[in-house]
C-alpha cells in the first residue's frame, strides 16, 4: 500500500468530533486527504453500483427512479439487520476506493496521506495506517453540534452513535488522542503539536 516514503494516518472519531475541521487544517499545510464520508457519497451516486444495489436490496426507498437517501437512513437506523445490510452493500465498496485513493496519492510520492474515516476500527481501515488518531469530544458536545450541522434530531444522531465505537474505545485502540472540547485554536494548536513539531 505504501512504499518507504509514504506515511498513511488514520483520522477517526465519533460524529460532530471535529474529523472535518482537522482534515481542512491538515490540507492546508498540502497534506492529501482521502475522506471515507465523501467516497460513500461517490460509492453510492445516481447511476454507480452501489445505488444499483442498494435500490435492489431497500425498494421502498427509490421514489422515481431515485434513492431518497433521508428515507434510507431513517430505515437503517431504526433497525440493526438492515443497517448490517446497507453496511455490506457499501462497505466494500468504499474500501476499494478508498485503497485506490491511498494508491494514487502514494504514486504521486506523498511523504504523508491522511486516512479520514469514521469507522476506522470497525471496519479494519486501520491495518491499512502507519499511525491513527482519535478526535474525541463529550457526547452532548457532539449532539449539538450535529444537530446544528444536519439538522437532525437528537434521536436520528444517537441512533449513529450506537453504531459505532465510544471515545474511550477508540482511545484505547489509537495511537495518538486529540481533545476536542474547546476552541477551534485549541485544536489547531494540539494537530501542529503533531504535525508541524
Amino acid at each position: 500500500m505504501s512504499n518507504n516514503q509514504t506515511t498513511i494516518i488514520g483520522l477517526t472519531g465519533g460524529i460532530a468530533s471535529g474529523k472535518t475541521a482537522v482534515s481542512d487544517i491538515l490540507a492546508g499545510y498540502g497534506i492529501p486527504i482521502v475522506d471515507a464520508d465523501i467516497l460513500a457519497r461517490l460509492a453510492t451516486a445516481d447511476g454507480s453500483y452501489g445505488a444499483k444495489l442498494i435500490k435492489e436490496a431497500f425498494p421502498t426507498v427509490v421514489i422515481g427512479g431515485v434513492i431518497d437517501r433521508a428515507k434510507l437512513r431513517r430505515i437503517a437506523f431504526s433497525d440493526k439487520a438492515n443497517a448490517d445490510k446497507l453496511d455490506g452493500i457499501t462497505h466494500p465498496i468504499i474500501i476499494e476506493l478508498i485503497k485506490t485513493e491511498l494508491i494514487r496519492h502514494t504514486k504521486e510520492g506523498a511523504p504523508k496521506i491522511v486516512l479520514v474515516a469514521p469507522l476506522l476500527f470497525e471496519t479494519k481501515l486501520d491495518k491499512l495506517c502507519h499511525k491513527t488518531i482519535q478526535i474525541s469530544a463529550n457526547q452532548e458536545l457532539r449532539i449539538k453540534r450535529a444537530q446544528i450541522r444536519d439538522g437532525v434530531s437528537k434521536s436520528n444522531i444517537e441512533a449513529i452513535m450506537i453504531r459505532q465505537l465510544s471515545d474511550n474505545e477508540r482511545e484505547k485502540l489509537a495511537d495518538i488522542t486529540l481533545d476536542n472540547n474547546g476552541s477551534a485554536q485549541d485544536l489547531r494548536r494540539q494537530v501542529e503539536q503533531i504535525f508541524c513539531s
